[in-house]
Order: structure tokens, then sequence, then C-alpha cells
């Protein structure tokens, strides 16, 4: 496994486990700035779509359905896609949270 993996891994497992992490841990804390970061930069439709996938998904207090989080962003519903847009997503989150080291330099599919 890469580092970039690694941290993948990692990052998805603490956003997945967001809301049973006590608000003052270390982890949460660090979710909660790169968020605050990424709705800042956030300057055109589609960083925002990212953004905004990344808290209906993991972060809002209300679980919502896949159906609804895609009908809420204009995104195609099909399975495949919305989990594509959420690793494109969590991706972006990454080069916030270890810069360089939150790329995937082993990807050749761009």
């Amino acid at each position: 496994m890469t580092s970039y993996e690694m941290r993948k891994e990692w990052f998805t497992e603490v956003l997945e486990n967001y809301h049973t992490i006590p608000a003052v841990d270390w982890k949460r804390l660090f979710i909660d700035r790169i968020l605050e970061t990424s709705r800042n930069i956030a300057h055109n439709e589609q960083e925002k779509r990212y953004h905004n996938l990344i808290i209906l998904r993991y972060i809002a207090a209300e679980r919502l359905s896949t159906q609804k989080i895609c009908k809420m962003l204009h995104i195609n519903r099909d399975r495949p896609n919305y989990d594509a847009i959420t690793a494109h997503a969590i991706d972006r989150l990454l080069v916030l949270a270890f810069g360089t080291d939150g790329i995937n330099w082993n990807d050749t599919s761009t």
C-alpha cells in the first residue's frame, strides 16, 4: 500500500466515523479545519459541489440517501459515478490536508 493509499484510507475512515468521534478529539478537529479551508477556497461551482458532497455524505447531522444528495447537487445518480465523484472530492481534501503527499503520483488515468 502506498503512502497516498494509507492517507486516503485513514482520511475516509475518519470521515465515515465523524459522528462517533468526540468533538474535542484531534481527528475531528483536523477534519473540521480541512473542511473550513475547503469551504473558503471553493471558488467555482465544481469545487463547491465537491465540498458540499463531503458535507452531505459524511458531516451533516441528518444522514441523507444517495438519491437525495445526487438530486440536491445535480449529480448523476448511478452508484459508480457517485462513488467516483466522492473519491475525487476526498482527493481534493487530501491535498489540503497533506500537501503534495496527498497526491496520488501513481495515477495514470489523467
